[in-house]
């Protein structure tokens, strides 16, 4: 924390604006700033980026990034999907603590977004986040969701021929999700192929 608040100068706290609601937002100390945006869900989190500069700023440093992602292991949520007509539901519930014996297991489920019926369903990996989904012996896109947001990418299609296995992760290095392509021949006819991508 002490960290990502150094990136931000006091300079930037106060700005010069007609709007006093501006100059209140913007006068917030930086620490109690990056706090309080580090409780909200990712929703929020997307308005948020139009507030101020400094919001900004913040919301697209890489140590807030990280200082999110680990206070979100602290909110767990489910989620749900379902297949309907042409369409992907997804719905979000917070995930009930453990029960007592008179406590109800029914918790309300918020329906989150929806998605062509053409992505796969079968979860590979779910990683900081984001979920990915796929299925090895279809014609079916490879694709990395947010359901949160509704955000996601279909990952290229890799001319290789082969059996092709995935694996989806995190590098704390680069600080950026990769996904590893590992391509062999069943046969041994073939040289095993490796490719990385970067997200």
């Amino acid at each position: 924390m002490e960290k990502l608040k150094q990136q931000f100068s006091k300079d930037r706290l106060i700005t010069p604006s007609s709007n006093s609601v501006r100059n209140y937002i913007d006068s917030i100390p930086v620490d109690l700033l990056i706090d309080i945006l580090s409780r909200f869900p990712p929703k929020s989190i997307a308005r948020f980026y139009c507030v101020s500069r400094l919001w900004e700023s913040i919301l697209r440093c890489p140590d807030f990034t990280e200082l999110y992602l680990t206070k979100s292991v602290a909110r767990r949520r489910l989620f749900f999907a379902l297949k309907v007509n042409t369409e992907l539901l997804v719905f979000s519930s917070p995930q009930p603590q453990i029960p007592d014996e008179n406590s109800s297991l029914v918790v309300e489920a918020t329906p989150y977004k929806c998605f062509p019926k053409t992505f796969p369903t079968e979860i590979c990996t779910a990683l900081g986040g984001l979920v990915f989904l796929g299925t090895f012996l279809s014609r079916q896109p490879l694709v990395i969701v947010n359901p949160l947001t509704g955000e996601f990418i279909t990952l290229p299609k890799l001319k290789t021929i082969g059996t092709k296995r995935f694996s989806f992760g995190y590098d704390p290095i680069s600080k950026k999700f990769k996904v590893l392509c590992v391509t062999w021949s069943p046969c041994g006819t073939l040289p095993n192929i490796h490719q990385i991508l970067t997200l």
